[in-house]
């Protein structure tokens, strides 16, 4: 699979896209990248407490964050994408 940061750049490019072409200010896009890739696997994390997967999954569960960093930044990148082309600016 793909290495770690390669992982975590696509995660944060794909939400700082999608923040950035909603927001007025593209410091709020860079935060909201950086704050991604920060609070995923927090989440993942609590998840896994929960007891949500099986109790000794750790090599799936690092292949489960590393799936779900990959489609929720290509998600955020196309929604970010579609949002710029059919906006219409005053």
């Amino acid at each position: 699979m793909f290495a770690p940061s390669v992982v975590g750049a696509i995660l944060m490019f794909g939400v700082s896209w999608l923040v950035s072409s909603l927001a007025s200010r593209p410091s709020i896009g860079a935060a909201s990248g950086l704050g991604a890739v920060v609070l995923l696997p927090f989440l993942l994390m609590t998840v896994e407490e929960f007891g949500v997967y099986a109790p000794r999954a750790g090599p799936v569960m690092n292949r489960i964050g590393a799936a779900e960093f990959l489609v929720v930044g290509s998600l955020c990148f196309v929604a970010g994408v579609l949002y710029y082309v059919r906006r219409v600016e005053p």
